[in-house]
């Protein structure tokens, strides 16, 4: 801010606000007290004539009439004061002080004879509909300063003028405001002398403010500061001495008893003299804003100047041509009132200029002007033709159905028509530039197919070259890396452009972030603020930068030269170049990201292999499955795992691949992955047939592999730890040996003895017995529980050398049936109830019938041991997935949670010590998994159990045995 700059005072400006409130206070009265007003009448139209006011018209029922007065009369006095034969309008101005209601004498003269009539003077409403325009036009000035003083309140200029361009504007405004909106309506009360005055001295001071602000607006000349108080007296002189006079005449002349003619005279002439001084000071400043237009050499200053002359020429001339000679040759119309419509783009004009906006829209508003005025007219030709053609042709008592059918017509073609007549004025205007504003979709699609970013970049300044005629046009493109910007080339190789610093490129992006375009007026002022961009702004002279953005990030600029006309570009051109270059951001968006995309793919094809490597060399089985279950990914250690080639494996589904204990287990833990319930789901010692017809012993993993299309595939390693497996298996079954080898020997020697003596025993009875002896049946089940028993010493001792066993077909129902009998005794000592459900078509099984009965009754123990004071013992044999299922329930105590996954251990007993050895189960597991079957247990505490064993039928047994 220079020394000849001085930003409005505090002080000055709540004084400012506090003259605006006073004044909105009285312009709200004068407003009120206007709408309520009635203009005093005496019902009687008089006019001039044989040296007096004659009464021409009588209003019927009205004051006049009530009280006698008739035609022809002759006016000689009202309550005192002489009428002398003046126009008609002197007889208002005599009535004006009045108060409807008030009763006052009127002398008449009929046919020479003199009567006084005592009139009760009536009231009317005032036409308020201009006055209210006219308000709304002074309240649009009012709000137009105070916005101009508002944002330009920083920017005034001290003493070299007489304030600036804000406060300059905001006296103007207050004087249009004073003019427009303050109407005294009764002489007498202060307030209305208030409003009285103030609307006088706005009406004095308006043509000198006026003058002063189109002098020093948008500067003033250094001739203007040699002389400037001559230049003010002359300027502000006339209408001071018009107030003055104004004062004289209310204040000196009329208390010194004026007659009232000469007062009316007096009164009218200043008048007139006030409206001549008005349209004299609107003319020159006119003729002098032209003056400054013509001799402008800033193209802000002559679009400025422009939109002045435009505002005032318009809002002003029917009121200078029309309006002021009528109203001073004393020739009344109401549609003089008309000529003040256009007053209020003068305020707008002006207040516009003011405040600095760049207003380029000139040509805009007269295109749409025209295009508007030429519908209307045509339109209203239509109808006019339309309805004098059903009148005159058709018929006249369709008339008005005619005429609903006429204007709905007139309404449905009226926005197509103007869009019509818009589309060939530009057409007109733009000439060879027509054809690409009105292509921009085509070229967008072409510019969106079209991948190489120096094409696009060429395309692109093609087209706007071809749309607004501008000496330069730039396309500026961020760095991949940081933010500065880059003048782009058209030989896809950014990095030989011009740069711009950081602190430059910051301010354009920052500046169109929220913005449609940014215009540069004065450019060579940022060379002292960006001063390494010096040679950069004095070579490209750039003026207007629009944004390239694309989902809401600023991509790079385009950036364009000054019209080649000199002027500026019109809101129409920011527009289509806004459009164009919407769709030029993505096509930019497009090359470069393809340009990035090729680079990195290069990137991810080097990555790929590399990780492809590693996962090759892995010395445990990775495959990748999708989503749906195919195969996606196999290595090397797949291919040896599986004997499977990674060709054949590639593409199918892992159902197919793998056999189905292997599937369910690799299915289940997919299935907690995908659900989330397990980051990394495990499942272990799972048997794997693979293609060499050799079973191993594999742990799965399979962990998620998210991809950016929101999927999850899996990832699965199988870890082949057969080796490790028949390792372990050789240790426990070592340790085993070691642990219950005295054990078993001792309970063989122990058992076995007494065994052999009953045995013995029992045979010699039965040899005494003979065959018809019903106790022979009881000693022949002795001797089979004998030898039953001596085969659970056996099974023991089995469990510690891993014995093979004798398989063949069983019938799996008469197994079920045995066992119950031989456990008759047990369970009824407990009061156990049992149940069976037997499917007598399921075929028969492939095993050992001694050790499934074993696996019978130790389930079936157990249940007894479960139910302590009596239960329900339920057995359901049936074909299910191609096995037979054995089901074994009991309601008992149950097992607890924790406790489940124990119970197959060697040696683990829920019962209590010296109840049970835990054996049982394990030998019941070890069993099964020798028969190629699967045991399950469901079970909560205090709801019971349900042991499930799944066996083979005997073909598939036998099969499965065999491989």
């Amino acid at each position: 801010m220079t020394t000849r700059q001085q930003p409005i005072s505090t002080f000055k400006l709540i004084s400012l606000v506090a003259l605006t409130a006073f004044l909105v206070f009285l312009g709200v009265m004068s407003v009120v007290n206007r709408l309520h007003f009635e203009e005093p009448i005496d019902g009687v139209v008089w006019d001039v004539g044989d040296g007096a006011m004659l009464a021409s018209e009588i209003e019927p029922d009205g004051p006049a009439d009530r009280a006698g007065i008739l035609p022809g009369d002759r006016l000689l006095a009202i309550g005192g004061l002489k009428i002398p034969a003046e126009p008609p309008d002197y007889v208002d101005s005599v009535l004006w002080p009045l108060i409807p209601g008030n009763q006052t004498t009127y002398l008449v003269d009929r046919d020479g004879s003199m009567f006084n009539f005592s009139v009760i003077i009536g009231g009317r409403s005032l036409g308020n509909a201009v006055f209210l325009y006219l308000c709304l036009v002074g309240v649009t000035s009012l709000l137009a300063g105070v916005f101009v003083l508002m944002r330009r309140r920083d920017v005034e200029t001290g003493r070299d003028e007489f304030s600036g361009v804000a406060v300059r504007f905001f006296w103007l405004s207050i004087a249009f405001y004073g003019v427009t909106v303050l109407y005294p309506t009764r002489e007498g009360d202060a307030f209305n002398q208030t409003i009285y005055w103030g609307d006088q001295l706005a009406r004095n001071l308006l043509p000198g403010l006026f003058l002063y602000f189109t002098l020093t607006f948008p500067g003033s000349k250094s001739k203007f500061f040699e002389r400037r108080s001559a230049w003010i007296a002359g300027i502000f002189g006339p209408g001071v001495l018009l107030f003055l006079s104004y004062v004289g005449l209310m204040q000196v002349a009329r208390p010194w008893q004026m007659t009232q003619s000469s007062f009316y005279r007096s009164f009218d002439f200043l008048n007139n003299l006030d409206l001549i001084y008005l349209a004299t000071a609107l003319v020159t400043g006119l003729l002098l804003i032209i003056y400054k237009y013509r001799n402008a050499e800033a193209p802000t200053e002559r679009r400025c100047l422009t939109w002045l002359i435009g505002g005032l020429g318009i809002g002003m001339f029917p009121f200078i041509t029309v309006y002021v000679p009528l109203y001073v040759f004393g020739i009344t119309h109401p549609l003089l009132e008309v000529t003040v419509l256009p007053f209020v783009l003068i305020p707008i004009c002006f207040g516009y200029a003011a405040v600095g906006f760049r207003l380029w829209d000139v040509e805009i508003i007269v295109k749409r002007f025209l295009a508007y005025t030429a519908t209307a007219l045509t339109v209203f030709g239509v109808y006019v033709v339309a309805d004098y053609l059903i009148r005159v042709l058709i018929d006249p008592e369709i008339a008005v159905a005619g005429a609903f059918l006429v204007t709905l017509l007139v309404a449905t073609v009226f926005a197509p028509l103007r869009d019509l007549i818009q589309d060939g004025l530009d057409r007109l205007y733009y000439r060879e530039q027509y054809r690409s504003r009105r292509h921009i979709l085509d070229f967008a699609r072409e510019l969106n197919t079209e991948l190489d970013l120096g094409q696009v970049v060429a395309l692109l300044v093609q087209r706007v070259r071809k749309m607004v005629s501008v000496g330069r046009i730039a396309v500026l493109l961020q760095e991949e890396e940081g933010s500065r910007l880059r003048l782009a080339a058209s030989d896809n190789y950014m990095k030989g452009g011009s740069q711009l610093s950081n602190d430059f490129s910051k301010f354009l992006t920052g500046a169109l972030a929220n913005q449609d375009f940014l215009y540069i007026d004065d450019v060579m002022n940022l060379l002292d603020e960006f001063p390494e961009d010096r040679d950069f702004i004095a070579k490209e002279d750039l003026a207007y930068f629009l944004p390239l953005v694309v989902k809401g990030e600023v991509l790079g600029l385009l950036a364009l030269g000054r019209p080649m006309s000199g002027d500026y570009l019109s809101s129409d051109d920011l527009r289509i170049l806004a459009m164009l270059t919407s769709h030029a951001a993505l096509a930019l968006d497009n090359a470069v990201l393809y340009r990035q995309a090729h680079v990195r793919a290069q990137e991810f094809e080097r990555l790929k292999d590399y990780n492809e490597n590693i996962v090759q060399s892995i010395k445990v089985g990775v495959m990748v499955l999708d989503t749906g279950g195919r195969v996606r990914s196999w290595n090397r250690s797949m291919e040896q795992t599986h004997r499977m080639s990674a060709e054949k494996a590639i593409g199918k589904y892992a159902d197919d691949l793998f056999p189905p204990s292997f599937s369910v287990a690799l299915q289940q833990a997919r299935h907690r992955v995908v659900e989330g319930s397990e980051p990394i789901a495990s499942a272990y010692r799972v048997r794997l047939h693979s293609g060499d017809d050799i079973d191993r012993i594999v742990n799965i993993v399979v962990a998620p592999l998210g991809d950016d299309r929101g999927r999850q595939p899996t990832v699965v390693i199988v870890d082949d730890v057969s080796d490790q497996t028949e390792l372990e298996a050789q240790l426990r079954q070592a340790d085993r040996l070691a642990s219950t080898g005295l054990l078993a020997a001792g309970v063989a020697h122990e058992v076995n003895t007494p065994l052999a003596g009953i045995s013995s025993y029992v045979q010699m009875m039965q040899r005494k017995m003979p065959e018809t002896d019903p106790r022979r049946s009881i000693l022949e089940k002795i001797e089979k529980q004998t030898f039953r028993a001596s085969s659970i010493v056996n099974n023991l001792l089995n469990f510690s050398r891993q014995q093979s066993s004798t398989m063949q077909a069983v019938d799996i129902n008469g197994v079920v049936n045995e066992t119950l009998v031989l456990a008759e005794l047990p369970l009824s000592t407990r009061s156990v109830q049992v149940d069976t459900d037997l499917n007598e078509s399921v075929p028969l099984v492939w095993g050992d019938s001694g050790k499934l009965q074993q696996v019978l009754m130790n389930l079936v123990l157990n249940a007894r041991d479960s139910m302590p004071n009596g239960g329900d013992l339920t057995i359901r044999t049936a074909r299910q997935n191609g096995d037979v299922v054995v089901e074994v329930a009991d309601n008992g105590t149950g097992i607890p949670k924790e406790q489940i996954h124990k119970i197959y251990d060697p040696f683990f007993s829920t019962k209590g010590t010296g109840k049970g050895t835990g054996l049982g189960l394990s030998v019941t597991y070890g069993i099964i998994q020798e028969h190629r079957g699967t045991i399950t247990v469901r079970s909560e505490a205090g709801s019971g159990t349900v042991f499930r064993v799944a066996l083979p039928v005997a073909d598939t047994g036998r099969v499965r045995a065999a491989s």
